[in-house]
């Protein structure tokens, strides 16, 4: 699969262990590229992403949401890498 130039977003949560897991933040992995010929591309596009969460309150659910950025460096392997390193 090639991931490069795209965004992942999953919304990732624990419900391992004994407590709730309500209290912890939904984690956004987003793939793009912050690097290279690109990186304006990526930049605005997490740009974005931030506002819109800025507009509704950082907050899904009751739950506050926390972006995870990677760099893909525009290459497939990498954004695989990257996007199986974000369970």
């Amino acid at each position: 699969m090639a991931y490069a130039g795209s965004t992942l977003a999953t919304a990732c949560s624990s419900s391992s262990g004994g407590g709730s897991s309500t209290n912890l933040p939904i984690r956004i992995g987003v793939l793009l590229p912050y690097s290279g010929i690109y990186a304006a591309l990526g930049d605005s596009i997490t740009a974005g992403l931030e506002m819109y969460l800025d507009e509704i309150g950082n907050q899904a659910g009751g739950r506050n949401i926390k972006i995870v950025a990677e760099d893909t460096e525009m290459k497939p392997d990498i954004a695989q890498q990257k996007g199986a390193q974000t369970d």
